[in-house]
């Protein structure tokens, strides 16, 4: 029997635990398939961008590949990936949620497909807002928003923590206070695209967001912590009264529904601005490469990946939700009444723009984040040094964009 081998790359989407996480998925599919073998190898996301890149203009690496659901269009444009003609119907026939879907077409063609998504939820302990005389209407608006963190600093606790600010996704933590100031990453009114993140509306986002942090509404130093030390900070020392991260935390044994965890913890989303509420929805997907010489192994890989059982098994393992409208329900009933909560959130649920250069535009936007953060946990933010790097980064992003007019 001929056997053929199938690379696939993934990201550490599970920590430490991500090798068993997509080995037991390996297993699955090697006992339906034992004349295919999945040579896999785990990529961290600090580097993942720069393989990608090297092995699109080389032609050479891997033949299924999880990318970042705001890469894959950059991904496509630059001829890495293989395009779904011919099976772009059975494969929308699976229910994906809209909003992630349409991060995997470009030039109308679908080129990649969801495979799990996150969303930025709010995280807030119930005992300590019992504690200081808050509810959970500090998140009705951004003045209550401010006021309640005020009162929880006043109080002697850190009022919000936050995972992964030394990330290259910085910009989860920003769009949702574009959003619902009115503003936006990218115009395309006049058919054309230009950045708008340095416009009137995304300022005053931004503004609210990085003045409410310079505020002493974080720990700077902080700034300089990973996921699991803040979260654990939250979760386990009583130090924050509120954590903004994503849903691997409802995958946690230690937070099930019958801990003491559940008991002292809600969820929200963040709070209404000017022209409304929104949150994040980030994630990846899986795609076939331009270059793979295996392709019908591979789409047997990853139509098992797309699997029912294979995504809730996965998704459950990496603390991520499931792209699909069926499975999401499952798994909402597998966490409990928190994650029925967090479904509901989807329905304000927004994604980053899909352009063909947005990838490398992300780079840009995430350099200049990075800056403003270091004035805050260095006590120097003001409006206007924010303003000065926004407006620097939305020059960069343009040239950018005349460069392929």
């Amino acid at each position: 029997m001929d056997t053929k081998t199938v690379r696939l790359w993934t990201m550490p989407n599970a920590g430490f635990a991500s090798e068993s996480a997509i080995s037991r998925e390996i297993f699955a599919f090697r006992k339906l398939h034992p004349d295919i073998e999945i040579l896999a190898e785990i990529v961290p996301w600090l580097k993942a961008w720069d393989r990608l890149m090297v092995a699109i203009k080389k032609q050479r690496g891997p033949d299924v590949i999880q990318i970042g659901n705001t890469w894959t269009t950059t991904c496509n444009f630059l001829g890495g990936l293989r395009s779904f003609a011919g099976v772009d119907m059975e494969l929308e026939k699976r229910s994906f949620l809209l909003q992630v879907l349409s991060t995997c077409r470009h030039n109308d063609r679908l080129c990649a497909v969801p495979w799990f998504m996150d969303i930025q939820v709010v995280y807030w302990r119930k005992d300590i807002f019992r504690k200081v005389g808050l509810s959970e209407s500090i998140f009705d608006t951004w003045e209550s928003f401010r006021s309640g963190c005020h009162k929880l600093r006043k109080a002697g606790y850190i009022p919000i923590g936050i995972a992964g600010l030394k990330d290259p996704c910085l910009i989860q933590y920003i769009a949702p206070w574009i959003w619902s100031a009115g503003g936006n990453f990218l115009d395309t009114t006049d058919g054309r695209a230009r950045a708008s993140f340095a416009d009137a509306n995304a300022l005053k986002g931004l503004d609210f967001w990085f003045s409410l942090l310079a505020e002493e509404a974080i720990d700077p130093a902080d700034i300089e912590l990973d996921r699991g030390t803040i979260s654990e900070r939250f979760f386990m020392r009583d130090k924050h009264a509120i954590h903004i991260c994503g849903t691997w935390p409802l995958s946690d044994p230690s937070l099930s529904e019958a801990t003491r965890f559940s008991r002292h913890f809600d969820v929200s989303l963040l709070p209404q601005g000017p022209a409304g509420r929104f949150v994040f929805i980030g994630g990846s997907n899986l795609a076939i490469t331009s270059f793979s010489d295996v392709t019908q192994e591979a789409m047997l890989v990853l139509e098992h990946l797309l699997s029912s059982e294979s995504l809730i098994r996965y998704t459950r393992a990496v603390g991520m939700i499931p792209p699909t409208i069926p499975e999401q329900r499952l798994w909402a009933i597998q966490v409990g009444e928190t994650g029925e909560k967090v479904i509901s959130f989807l329905r304000s649920g927004r994604s980053l723009p899909a352009h063909s250069l947005w990838g490398s535009m992300e780079m840009v936007l995430v350099e200049h984040i990075a800056k403003i953060l270091s004035y805050i946990r260095l006590g120097t933010y003001t409006r206007t040094r924010m303003e000065e790097e926004m407006s620097i980064a939305s020059r960069e992003v343009n040239e950018l964009l005349v460069s392929i007019a």
